[in-house]
């Protein structure tokens, strides 16, 4: 295994940069926002997490999740996942 090197090392290895196009990048968000929102409510589910590291990571979670509403909304509307 090699371990923290890039395979851009590797002789005859052309490194590939891809952006996603707009649906890719609607997926991918939706696909981020989803998992900060199902960890939001597993992190508020939990009996007892009180105190002030579970209420740090509420807040992580919901600054989260604005931010990719924020770039989902900054998305052509045709790319816009359609409630």
């Amino acid at each position: 295994m090699c371990f923290g090197r890039a395979h851009a090392a590797l002789p005859g290895h052309t490194p590939v940069i891809v952006q996603a196009d707009g649906d890719g990048r609607r997926a991918i968000q939706n696909h981020e926002l989803d998992k900060e929102r199902d960890a939001l409510r597993r992190l508020q589910a939990q009996e007892g997490a009180g105190g002030a590291d579970a209420q740090l990571a509420v807040n992580r979670h919901q600054s989260n999740i604005r931010a990719l509403e924020a770039e989902l909304q900054r998305l052509p509307a045709s790319v816009r996942r359609q409630p």
